[in-house]
């Protein structure tokens, strides 16, 4: 047989609603980030990654080069951007027939949920890396699927997890997210499964054990002498046993700010409230299934425990890394949180009949679904609202650092005795924020931390050369030190940029004060 011809039997086997989550993600991926794929916006870091081949063993992410290669060492957003939308679109359809959704509706909102979610705006700026970050959480998904389908498929799941912890540290949650809510759901069904389903928890400790072992022996092992003091990197794995209430209680806490504190607050102003009256009709579409399908209590307290540790697998990167700040591009884990009362809804759908709801169904079990499901869907519009916001004001930002960058250099050349070889000299950091930008650096687009400017001394040096034309050997200065220290007072008496006479060529070299350093 050709192998078209068993593409065309592969396809056509393909249950419609996978086609319909790979269909919808990507037109959802494109709705989402089209405008940010259509230019090409940098945020700092890719200011110095706009070409490199992003080898970032030193970062514990030693596997990051080489899903990155597939859209070449270049920073580009079109293809980067492109893939990013395909691996979430492969994703998608690995949840959809992992819980074998059958609501086209659901279908559609899971779908946007996945490609929505603000961990993907909040990397897209990291071009140059951001498809191999989605790949690592596709690896993550995959990993979710051998357990849960097959047999002796934790096994390979280990090795997937381990490249996806290569890739970037925080995909663990989105995994342990869907094998949690899958056995919850397995549990509601009455074949005598609970034995399978312990089994199957088994399975996915020994997996989750396995690949951080063998990430951690590759990181600090193999690559320790590498590994730098970055976010808690060194010390990943080490837990203090005097901490551990602590480092689980942030997981809880964590979970709650989310979606009811401040601290990743970029959701629509109604929607904490909202949040708070799903989650009560999730806990009530719970007991619902739960009185319907007459579990023994082992089954129960199965289920109870199961919903108890759900922060904690969703938030494991709290625990992994405890030392370190957990930022919103590392919590695609919540992805699963907003998949699960949608699950919930397609599986009372799915089995309507047996519970008599197709012609009799209650009010309040109607109004509930009505509920959950309009929640979804403005969640979907919030992250597709708030991103594109993100979006706009990165490339405003862009704007105005190209504009500052441009008036330094004419500043710069207009100096007398400078030449295209003159040393240049940043003192102190340079700041492109206007009252304009700072006053809509929203709170719904902060906890991005993409887009407030690109004038950061250990990125902005390489800015002029890659973006302005000018080539002049630039050093910054940042902080008092045995090399500069003769230079202190001299220029710390200059006025700050742009104020006149705050750029002086010295001995040579043509200094530009912007602060003064102590």
């Amino acid at each position: 047989m050709f192998i078209h011809q068993k593409l065309k039997n592969w396809y056509e086997g393909l249950s419609k609603n996978i086609k319909i989550a790979f269909i919808s993600t990507i037109i959802i991926g494109l709705i989402c980030h089209i405008y940010m794929m259509t230019n090409k916006w940098v945020n700092l870091d890719d200011i110095v990654q706009l070409v490199d081949n992003m080898d970032r063993t030193t970062s514990g992410r030693w596997f990051l080069q080489f899903p990155a290669a597939i859209s070449s060492e270049f920073s580009i957003p079109w293809l980067n951007g492109f893939l990013t939308i395909v691996y979430t679109a492969v994703m998608s359809c690995l949840v959809i027939s992992m819980f074998e959704i059958k609501s086209k509706i659901n279908t559609i909102l899971i779908s946007g949920i996945l490609v929505t979610f603000p961990t993907l705006g909040s990397l897209m700026p990291f071009m140059n890396s951001q498809d191999a970050y989605q790949f690592g959480a596709m690896l993550a998904g995959l990993a979710a699927f051998f357990i849960i389908k097959y047999k002796n498929g934790f096994i390979f799941s280990s090795i997937l997890l381990t490249l996806s912890l290569g890739i970037y540290q925080t995909y663990l949650g989105y995994a342990g997210g869907l094998i949690v809510l899958y056995v919850i759901v397995e549990l509601f069904k009455e074949n005598n499964n609970f034995k399978k389903m312990i089994i199957l928890l088994c399975k996915t400790a020994i997996s989750f054990t396995v690949a951080l072992a063998i990430y951690l022996i590759i990181s600090r092992g193999i690559f320790g002498h590498l590994l730098v003091d970055y976010k808690g990197l060194d010390t990943m794995g080490s837990l203090p046993l005097n901490k551990i209430h602590t480092i689980i209680f942030s997981a809880y806490k964590g979970m709650f700010n989310f979606f009811i504190g401040k601290e990743f607050n970029y959701h629509f102003i109604f929607m904490p409230y909202l949040f708070i009256f799903a989650f009560i009709l999730t806990i009530y579409l719970l007991i619902y299934i739960v009185k319907k399908s007459k579990m023994c209590k082992e089954k129960l307290f199965l289920l109870v425990f199961l919903i108890l540790v759900f922060p904690i697998a969703i938030n494991i990167i709290y625990i992994m890394s405890w030392q370190a700040g957990v930022m919103l591009r590392m919590l695609y884990g919540y992805t699963v949180v907003f998949i699960f009362p949608l699950v919930l809804i397609d599986y009372v759908l799915k089995i309507g009949d047996k519970f008599e709801i197709s012609n009799k169904i209650p009010k309040l079990l109607y109004y509930t679904i009505a509920i959950l499901t309009l929640t979804s869907f403005l969640s979907v519009y919030n992250n597709i609202y708030v991103t594109n916001k993100a979006y706009f004001k990165v490339g405003l930002t862009n704007e105005n650092s190209n504009a500052y960058g441009n008036r330094i250099i004419s500043r710069i050349e207009s100096v007398e005795g400078y030449t295209e070889k003159t040393q240049i000299v940043f003192w102190g950091n340079p700041d492109s924020r206007t009252w304009f930008t700072e006053k809509i650096d929203t709170k719904d687009i902060e906890p991005f931390i993409i887009a407030n400017h690109l004038t950061r001394l250990y990125s902005f040096i390489y800015y002029p050369v890659r973006f302005l034309g000018f080539q002049n050997p630039i050093k910054d200065y940042d902080e008092i030190n045995e090399e500069n220290k003769h230079l202190k007072d001299m220029i710390n008496a200059l006025p700050n940029y742009p104020d006149k006479n705050s750029i002086q060529m010295i001995n040579g070299t043509i200094y530009i004060k912007f602060k003064n350093l102590d």
